[in-house]
């Protein structure tokens, strides 16, 4: 299981871009600004977090400009 999945500054879910089984090797995910409902967001600090298998927890910052 792979869940890659994108926070503003406070914490709060912005968007979920991937929530499921992946095979073993590389992967390319665009994030296209855009929160679940669709609607664009504001330029600004974000931080995208990636859990593999429950074991292995990624974070970090990345700053979206519009």
């Amino acid at each position: 299981m792979v869940q890659l999945a994108i926070y503003d500054e406070l914490g709060r879910l912005v968007r979920t871009l991937v929530n499921n089984g992946k095979a073993a090797g590389e992967y390319s995910i665009i994030w296209d600004g855009k929160n679940e409902k669709g609607v664009p967001v504001a330029s600004g600090t974000y931080f995208f977090t990636l859990k593999i298998r429950k074991e292995t927890i990624i974070a970090k910052t990345m700053l979206l400009l519009r």
